[in-house]
């Protein structure tokens, strides 16, 4: 039930990449609607900013803020250990500890991952579909 509570968050704020503090974002009050979601993804380490202090949370959500924001809430402790290990070169992205923990997982990409390119809402609601009912077979799992 826990898992799938986070989940539920995770909908609320897919199409959000956040910050550190969101009680310091420039352009989220505390009046904005999702002021207590994006207080608590926060403070749950979920989801970052950007570095002029902005939420923008009117943006679109790209492939790579999406794979970081569903490998940090499903699998934080993964993420821990391929962060540790992970070493930024010109050849990958910053998003690839979270692609390779998703990967291990056995959610799998069919087209080339590009973590620059927007997601759709059925492609973020297929994993979460089978995050919460725990349907975690390779066949099963695409990321289109």
């Amino acid at each position: 039930m826990k898992k799938i509570f986070y989940v539920l968050i995770l909908l609320t704020l897919f199409s959000k990449p956040l910050q550190s503090q969101a009680s310091t974002f420039s352009d989220v009050t505390s009046n904005h609607w999702a002021y207590d979601s994006i207080q608590f993804a926060v403070q749950q380490n979920l989801v970052s900013g950007y570095e002029d202090q902005t939420f923008r949370p009117n943006n679109t959500l790209t492939e790579g803020h999406f794979v970081k924001m569903f490998a940090n809430l499903l699998y934080k402790e993964d993420v821990v250990q391929a962060e540790k290990h992970f070493v930024k070169t010109k050849n990958n992205s910053s998003y690839e500890p979270y692609y390779n923990v998703l990967s291990q997982k056995n959610y799998r990409w069919t087209n080339v991952k590009n973590a620059n390119s927007h997601i759709e809402r059925d492609e973020v609601a297929q994993f979460i579909f089978y995050a919460a009912t725990n349907r975690m077979q390779t066949s099963d799992v695409a990321f289109q």
